[in-house]
Order: structure tokens, then sequence, then C-alpha cells
């Protein structure tokens, strides 16, 4: 399977969209301090869980190309 970068929002959060300052870039992926310390200690079985792995998915199919 190949991966093909689409161009990414370096000023946006990729879960809640705020503007980003002085955050994170973990692997290509721009998390708020916020929402990266959310997504560290959730589990499973959380309810938020489902909401932060749908905006993550979300993003990673609009900026990534998939090839199989």
């Amino acid at each position: 399977m190949n991966l093909k970068i689409k161009d990414i929002d370096k000023n946006t959060c990729i879960v809640c969209r705020k503007e980003l300052v002085d955050d994170i870039i973990n692997d290509g992926c721009l998390l708020c301090h916020e929402c990266s310390n959310e997504t560290v200690n959730l589990k499973v079985t959380d309810k938020k869980y489902e909401y932060y792995k749908e905006r993550i998915k979300k993003w990673l199919i609009s900026n990534f190309k998939i090839i199989t």
C-alpha cells in the first residue's frame, strides 16, 4: 500500500480545528496541546474515543490517497 501526502494545513488542529501557534507536529499530524493530551489518556471504552477516532480518520482520508 502506498500513501501520497497532500498539503497539510499547518495552522489548524486536525481534531478541534483550533488555530495552532506552538503546538505539536506528530508524524505529520497536527494536534493542539489539549487534543494531544486528551488522546494520550483515552481508553477504547471512553465515550470521547469514537469522536477523536472519527476526526483523525476524516483528516487521514482527506490528506492521504491510499493506493492498493
